[in-house]
């Protein structure tokens, strides 16, 4: 997946992307960045708290995370309560962006 998402950043001439796997929650990266996509996944964590809190350490101040689930994995009310813990670790809703088949929120440090 991250190989496809850099090749059509080459494809189209997108040079400042970084791409990194996270796995069992090591965030050894000595990078802050300006936006972060989880990307139909986030369901998958084991301890979203801590989660959001690297996440939320990873990210430049006013950088902004995009969350997007399935909807057929992710029922409403879960989604919701991932947006709590998102708000328990001072993140901020700034919209729900429309994307297919998807529930989705943008989130932003502050």
């Amino acid at each position: 997946m991250l190989d496809r998402i850099e090749y059509k950043a080459r494809k189209n001439n997108i040079t400042n992307l970084k791409t990194y796997l996270i796995e069992n929650n090591n965030f050894d990266i000595n990078y802050k960045f300006d936006f972060i996509l989880a990307f139909w996944m986030f369901h998958e964590i084991h301890n979203k708290n801590l989660m959001f809190e690297r996440l939320y350490e990873k990210l430049k101040d006013g950088g902004s995370l995009l969350i997007v689930e399935p909807k057929i994995h992710v029922r409403r009310k879960y989604f919701e309560y991932e947006l709590e813990l998102a708000r328990t670790t001072n993140f901020k809703i700034i919209e729900y962006p429309q994307i297919s088949m998807s529930r989705s929120v943008l989130l932003k440090k502050g």
